[in-house]
């Protein structure tokens, strides 16, 4: 019999999902995983909890930080914003625009 093995929806769970404007997260990028729709997500770095695991946030895979992608790579430290929420009538949930900065004496090597 064959083995298939399966893939979970995403190795980390944790989204940064801001619903209020200047929401932000910072951290190291540290891994690229897909989400179930294939999309590329980019996991952070951002901290150490107190029994010294490290803390991981994912990006979502939204348009306004998709376009930043091809300006990052591994290991850089940086700074994501919500900056604004864009009402549509024809979605219940508003689009999301998020600004993106890095810190460059920060970047580690992943």
């Amino acid at each position: 019999m064959a083995r298939v093995m399966l893939k979970p929806k995403s190795k980390y769970q944790k989204y940064f999902n801001p619903k209020r404007i200047g929401e932000n997260v910072q951290g190291n990028i540290i891994n690229q995983v897909e989400d179930e729709y294939g999309n590329t997500c980019l996991v952070l770095d951002v901290g150490t909890d107190e029994n010294g695991d490290i803390k991981t946030t994912t990006l979502p895979a939204h348009q306004s930080l998709m376009d930043y992608y091809d300006q990052l790579e591994m290991g850089d430290y940086i700074y994501v914003e919500l900056v604004d929420l864009v009402e549509r009538k024809d979605r219940e949930y508003p689009i999301k625009i998020y600004a993106v900065g890095i810190e460059e004496d920060k970047k580690k090597e992943v």
